[in-house]
């Protein structure tokens, strides 16, 4: 009889579905169309890093005690043309449009410097770790 091995099995899958969210993010090439979001009215495309790291997160945070359902929307935005980025966020009820901010036109490193402390904020987790699990009464990243 073969001996039972719950934890390095778990461990297995956990680890393999951290790297298949972290890989979900990942573009192959940069010249794939990511839809901007409804909110965001300038002419301007989703960044993608140089390791193909696409800047785009959709969160979800579900209550059913609290009566509560809501969508986090945020992207980081470059518009070609001038050279700027904006960090983006949308967010509500779900099935409902939500409120509409726009951080920018900045600097890459400033609206970077945005993304991030607005992910964590939200998450709870710093970009790097965002295939971690969600942590208690912070949004899920999808």
């Amino acid at each position: 009889m073969a001996a039972k091995r719950k934890r390095p099995a778990k461990q297995a899958r956990n680890n393999n579905a951290k790297q298949s969210k972290q890989d979900g993010q990942k573009a192959i090439s940069h010249d794939i169309d990511i839809p901007i979001d409804e909110g965001f009215k300038k002419a301007a495309k989703v960044y993608i890093d140089e390791e193909g790291i696409i800047f785009d997160v959709n969160l979800n945070q579900t209550n059913i005690g609290g009566n509560n359902n809501k969508f986090y929307r945020l992207q980081l935005l470059h518009n070609d043309d001038e050279d700027q980025y904006y960090a983006h966020t949308r967010w509500g009820r779900v099935g409902e449009f939500g409120q509409v901010k726009t951080m920018g036109p900045s600097s890459l490193d400033s609206a970077r410097k945005d993304f991030d402390k607005k992910f964590q904020d939200k998450s709870g987790h710093s970009w790097d770790q965002r295939s971690e699990p969600a942590k208690n009464g912070k949004y899920t990243f999808l």
